[in-house]
């Protein structure tokens, strides 16, 4: 009789192949002005670091330090830029099989992981120099621990702290993954009738995160107003939610019912996410009515784990965007998406037909298809076309001249923030409003004409 596979075999084998999928020509798409701030703050000193952040972006502080000591080692260059994301997709793909195993079995646990990978706000994560994919990593793998510490294994509350305080350090919304998991606790207890010790911990390990990360917190609060973002619209919500926040890749920046509000040509990527999100809340509709875990009162369940992480990020931002300053952008709620992927593999095994479940990945992996071919072509970026603008300035630049220098705009995303002044040479150049100053061969500076060195 044979041995059993390994445990690690099979999260390796999805972490992999997430890797390698997410990494086909991530390195196409020219460099844009979110990335542009990347460049900006991290290629500081950290003490220059620091000053910046103390004034705007300190949302991402701790992935501006992260990303000074990694371009330190390889240089500034899209592929370069982008490599962190693309591994970390990759370990959040195989995090995504061992949540799949704890509250199910391991077939879920693939099943979910291959969907998370094809995802087309997971895919298109991994080709942003931004903090979105390690954030989407970290919050799996925090859940994975999570469900870990809620078996009655204290001890891993700690770790859960630590991991918790460092999301929150990447991305501050990295919080509501927090409190969505004490609300998970509360369900289980609600079910279960008996309390479990899991609550108490949870706050003790909730409290000590929020106390870790409390002065990094009432910084990023104070530059709430810096965030320039539209006020979400009850019209608008639907398809923001319903289909942009998972299944479309890229920055949006339209506001409404309609569909052509937020693509560009509109007929390109609306078929196609739109369909993809039909059939995904369909499956994830069965997956909630349908799903049975494998221990029904030893840990929270499947549908106890994801719901609360699927909705209350969303709601809690929308809902602050309504009444307060807005936050809301589809793309800050990807830590969410391996609820989706979980939810999905859960309906999408409860099919009783081997065909339907056929068809059904298929038709994903179809309607998925022209977001990702697009996310890695070369001006996918909101148009920024900085690669091709740096090739005529190459081209017509002569020795010891250079190039016209002008400020590259930011490209709409429901922003009006300052725009960014930046140099550069081959490794890319600048948008549609201005071309970039030829510095040495390879070399790339960034810097605010105003005073926002990033997208909050």
């Amino acid at each position: 009789m044979a041995a059993p596979a390994p445990a690690w075999l099979a999260p390796s084998l999805v972490g992999v192949l997430a890797t390698v999928g997410s990494g086909v020509g991530y390195w196409n798409p020219s460099l844009w002005t979110d990335e542009a701030a990347t460049i900006s703050v991290a290629s500081r000193p950290v003490p220059q670091i620091f000053a910046v952040v103390g004034h705007l972006d300190a949302v991402h502080a701790a992935y501006y330090v992260f990303m000074h000591v990694w371009i330190s080692v390889l240089g500034i260059a899209p592929w370069s830029l982008r490599l962190p994301s693309v591994v970390a997709i990759g370990v959040a793909a195989a995090g995504v099989v061992v949540l799949g195993r704890q509250v199910a079995n391991l077939r879920l646990g693939v099943t979910a992981g291959l969907l998370f990978a094809i995802l087309p706000r997971v895919t298109w994560a991994a080709t942003e120099a931004r903090s979105f994919a390690l954030v989407t990593m970290l919050a799996v793998w925090v859940t994975v621990v999570f469900m870990l510490a809620a078996r009655g294994r204290t001890t891993w509350w700690i770790l859960y702290a630590v991991l918790a305080a460092i999301g929150v350090a990447l991305f501050v919304y990295f919080a509501l993954v927090v409190l969505a998991h004490g609300i998970s606790l509360i369900a289980w207890w609600a079910r279960a009738r008996k309390r479990p010790n899991a609550i108490s911990w949870w706050m003790a390990a909730s409290c000590s995160t929020a106390a870790l990360t409390l002065p990094f917190v009432l910084v990023a609060a104070r530059q709430v107003d810096h965030i320039h973002h539209s006020r979400p619209r009850l019209r608008g919500l639907p398809t923001q939610v319903g289909i942009l926040q998972w299944f479309h890749g890229g920055p949006v920046s339209g506001h409404g019912p309609r569909l052509s509000a937020y693509f560009d040509p509109p007929l390109n990527w609306a078929i196609g996410a739109t369909a993809l999100a039909a059939l995904s809340l369909a499956l994830m509709g069965v997956g909630i009515f349908r799903a049975t875990p494998s221990d029904a009162s030893g840990q929270p369940t499947l549908v106890e784990m994801t719901l609360p992480w699927l909705l209350v990020p969303t709601l809690v931002v929308v809902a602050f965007s309504r009444v307060g300053s807005p936050v809301y952008t589809p793309r800050y709620m990807i830590a969410s998406a391996p609820a989706v992927a979980l939810l999905v593999a859960a309906g999408l095994l409860s099919l009783r037909h081997r065909t339907l479940i056929a068809v059904a990945v298929a038709a994903m992996v179809l309607f998925a298809a022209p977001d990702y071919v697009h996310q890695r072509t070369g001006t996918a970026k909101s148009h920024s076309d900085w690669k091709y603008a740096a090739a005529v300035i190459d081209g017509r630049a002569e020795p010891g001249g250079y190039g016209s220098s002008a400020t590259a705009q930011r490209a709409t995303d429901g922003s009006n923030a300052a725009p960014a002044t930046c140099s550069f040479s081959r490794v890319s150049a600048t948008d549609r409003s201005g071309a970039g100053r030829a510095r040495s061969p390879g070399s790339m500076s960034c810097g605010r004409a105003g005073d926002n060195p990033g997208d909050h």
